[in-house]
């Protein structure tokens, strides 16, 4: 086994794919086994993104140990101290923390046996300088000042008291290690650093305070040291630090200047999350300072509008991202003849931005994006595959299922013969094309789809993600096409809840989420609950869509159908308004406009009014013959419900009722 310990320290000039590979080779059967602290990991995980692959799926390990284990380990090394983990029990760093939890209790200045507050804070601001990135020394001057703020103490210290500590940090233990080593370089100021170990993890703990980073900001800004002001700015955005990512950025000038590569890294760190939030003011930050360039290039422009609009549409913002992306298109246009990716890529991200709302201007704009990428890549690049995917999804969005299905498994080939698929865009295919499936009346084949993208998305991302939400849902609908209401409601349960986590709360996929939940619900039989959710669904929706979109027509329809059994009367008021937006927008043939009028033909029956239900019922057994034929049990549903208020009727072969003629008396 080769065990490369502190991974990052082997890179980017040793240790590489090539090599690894080329020992597994030579030593077959030998194991590679790579360490690195949890704090360092983000970072290295993004600089090296091919290298971390090849190691596979991280394991992440507790450094402090359960009881159990605890008690485990003291048993069999009853001499060593596990409280700080086993590492530490077995290397000198194990001295090292004990010196630091011991303190200074010896220190002249302090009172007799009392703890020494500066060499703590010494501690403190000279591990936390290490946790923010900088590659710039500390300097004893700016240590001595954040010193001086953590103990709230003004003015100068005491020099002698200063020394006293630096000479305790600095003392070695075991195997020459110690707490801080100082450097003084004849003519330059005296500088400290912290043992790389003992910071990792103090910081693991803890993250820097805001004086520490505004410090070493300051610090890096005023030596003009754009690579320093960057990598603060990157590692504080893998904390999750906005406010201090955001002054660091500020300070970035320039495109072109070293600081703003670390922008790019910062974009790679959060993309690779899907962290969209995250992903905006950095987008925002780059297209400022290729706008504001000396040497602005506007095809540069271009591909950053394009990037900020696929963020904010990834984000559920469609009008923001069309606003973009229309900058970008008009942009690209400028330059004759130009009709690359780039253009492509634009048009189809526009195209996607018009599936809630047009799905006739999506497809046309996915079209052309197609015939682009085709045309430049060739039939079987993933850039074709992924604009087929968004194409897909627009025809899903048109409720045509079968040309979808066709265009979703073009792309899902593609993906299955690329060697190495990214799961980001392999588990959105299978999702979409389960959803294909659903809509052609083959709920079991879309199950196994949805599993296979939810898998996947676990796989990438983990259990609370917001990308799960949508196969998660897909998961519940498909269960409850399959009649199992309690798998169901178990998935559409978890949708729910990544959405609710991830999003706010009057958000198109947080009311789609409870309108699924509501159906689930009224299909149990709790009718007041599910009636409760879809009220809420609808509310949502008629706040975000137009009057007459198709989802607010399928939230119409469901609530009605909770309704019509406790009042018919109020439930025929939702299902009239549902059935005009339906015979609009998807023909007057549909299926949904056959499940509309069947219960709608339910409530007039149910209200006393046999020859309107008739009427209702008669066109909707025509609808079902004509689409799934006579012997499908839809249609036979429907064919019951007829005969049921009308027994005499004949219904022949073709959906066609008929009532029998008048007897004569005689």
């Amino acid at each position: 086994m080769l065990w490369l310990d502190d991974v990052d320290r082997f890179c980017p000039d040793g240790l590489s794919v090539r090599l690894l590979r080329e020992l597994r080779e030579r030593s077959p059967g030998l194991r590679v086994v790579a360490t690195i602290s949890s704090t360092r990991y983000p970072t290295w995980v993004t600089e090296e993104r091919e290298l971390s692959r090849e190691f596979g799926t991280p394991v992440a390990l507790e450094r402090l140990l359960s009881p159990a284990e605890l008690a485990q380990a003291a048993a069999i090394y009853p001499d060593f101290d596990f409280a700080e983990g086993v590492g530490p029990a077995f290397t000198a760093l194990g001295s090292l923390l004990e010196r630091l939890a011991g303190g200074d209790s010896h220190c002249p200045f302090e009172p007799a046996g009392g703890d020494c507050s500066m060499a703590r804070a010494v501690v403190d601001v000279a591990t936390g300088w290490a946790g923010t990135g900088t590659p710039r020394p500390l300097s004893a001057d700016t240590l001595v000042m954040l010193a001086q703020q953590r103990m709230s103490r003004p003015g100068e210290p005491d020099k002698a008291h200063l020394d006293h500590v630096l000479k305790w940090a600095a003392a070695p233990v075991v195997a020459g290690l110690s707490l801080l080593s100082t450097t003084s370089l004849e003519g330059q100021e005296l500088t400290v650093s912290a043992n790389r170990d003992v910071a990792d993890l103090r910081n693991d703990e803890s993250v820097p305070s805001v004086d520490v980073w505004t410090a070493a900001l300051d610090q890096a800004h005023k030596a003009t040291d754009s690579e320093a002001v960057g990598r603060i700015g990157y590692h504080a955005h893998i904390l999750q630090l906005s406010a201090v990512a955001a002054q660091a950025w500020a300070l970035v000038s320039d495109i072109d200047e070293d600081g703003a590569a670390y922008i790019h890294l910062a974009i790679e760190f959060s993309a690779i999350r899907r962290d969209y939030a995250a992903l905006i003011p950095l987008y925002e930050r780059q297209l400022a300072l290729a706008e504001a360039s000396p040497t602005r290039v506007p095809l540069t422009v271009a591909r950053l509008l394009t990037q900020l609009g696929h963020t904010w549409q990834e984000a559920g913002n469609s009008a923001t991202a069309r606003e973009l992306l229309e900058l970008a298109l008009a942009i690209y246009e400028e330059e004759p003849g130009l009709h690359d990716v780039k253009v492509a890529r634009t048009i189809g991200i526009l195209g996607s931005t018009w599936i809630d709302s047009d799905a006739a201007k999506a497809q046309e704009l996915l079209e052309r994006s197609v015939a682009i990428c085709e045309q430049q890549l060739g039939p079987d690049d993933l850039n074709v595959a992924r604009t087929l995917m968004q194409l897909g999804n627009a025809l899903l969005s048109a409720e045509e299922p079968l040309k979808a299905r066709t265009i979703l498994e073009r792309a899902l080939a593609i993906y299955e013969q690329d060697r190495e698929p990214e799961n980001s865009n392999l588990a959105p295919t299978l999702g979409s094309l389960g959803l294909a499936w659903l809509q052609s009346g083959n709920p079991a084949k879309a199950r196994d789809l949805f599993e296979r993208s939810l898998a996947l998305f676990e796989q990438e991302l983990g259990r609370h993600h917001l990308d799960l939400g949508p196969a998660l849902d897909n998961l519940g609908t498909a269960w409850r096409e399959l009649g199992d209401l309690a798998k169901a409601r178990q998935f559409a349960e978890r949708a729910l809840a990544v959405y609710r986590k991830n999003l706010a709360p009057d958000h198109l996929k947080v009311a789609r989420a409870l309108g699924n939940l509501g159906v689930i619900r009224t299909l149990a039989g709790e009718t007041t609950a599910a009636r409760e959710l879809l009220e809420r669904t609808l509310a949502i929706l008629e706040r975000q869509l137009s009057a007459d979109h198709l989802s607010v027509g399928t939230a119409l329809a469901d609530l009605g159908t909770g309704w019509l059994r406790a009042d018919p009367g109020k439930a025929r008021a939702f299902l009239e308004r549902a059935l005009p937006i339906f015979e609009r927008k998807l023909g007057p043939n549909h299926l949904k406009v056959a499940a509309t009028l069947t219960n709608l033909g339910t409530a007039w029956h149910l209200v006393g009014q046999p020859a309107k239900a008739r009427k209702h019922l008669q066109r909707a057994l025509l609808i079902c013959t004509r689409v799934l034929g006579p012997k499908h049990p839809r249609t036979v549903m429907v064919a019951a419900n007829l005969r049921r208020i009308d027994p005499d009727l004949a219904i022949l072969s073709d959906g066609h009722a008929l009532s029998p003629p008048p007897r004569s008396d005689g």
